[in-house]
């Protein structure tokens, strides 16, 4: 039933603490995969996230991690384009995760949430976040998450790698 796989189960692709520039280029031409590590602590939310973003494109990947205080160790395990972490966790929220990624990485970080409001758009992007998604109920959101992802990923590119 469920499309979710566990990380900890998935081969290992070398350590690079982002995305290499050429990943990037390709991700964003559309040649390769757009991996996606979402974290969140609701499994419903992580399952529905996954399947309606691989369903905006061929090119989306979506890895999930359910604790969020092992994202970290996620991310310097393998290769992502981008981190889109929901706001309001119990084990570790998603302002002090953007923070703790921050010290090692300026991979792009989405911070996907429930609570909306310009406070907490603000306190995303101080941390560093690349962007804010509030969740909502409609499917449709999806591609306003995806259209943020893209933007954020195309946005850490070199400029004289951009189309």
């Amino acid at each position: 039933m469920t499309n979710l796989r566990r990380v900890e189960n998935r081969p290992r692709i070398p350590f690079k603490r982002a995305a290499s520039a050429e990943s990037i280029r390709h991700a964003a031409a559309g040649h390769g995969l757009l991996r996606i590590l979402h974290v969140d602590d609701d499994l419903n939310q992580l399952m529905f996230t996954k399947l309606f973003l691989e369903e905006c494109g061929p090119e989306v990947c979506v890895e999930s991690v359910l604790i969020p205080s092992e994202a970290v160790g996620v991310i310097e395990a393998e290769e992502y384009d981008c981190v889109v972490s929901d706001y309001q966790m119990s084990d570790m929220d998603g302002i002090t995760l953007t923070h703790r990624l921050r010290e090692r990485s300026n991979i792009p970080i989405i911070i996907y949430t429930g609570r909306g409001s310009e406070e907490v758009e603000a306190v995303a992007r101080a941390a560093g976040a690349d962007g804010y998604v509030q969740k909502e109920v409609d499917p449709r959101h999806y591609m306003g998450l995806y259209a943020q992802i893209r933007q954020a990923v195309e946005g850490k590119m070199p400029f004289f790698m951009k189309k």
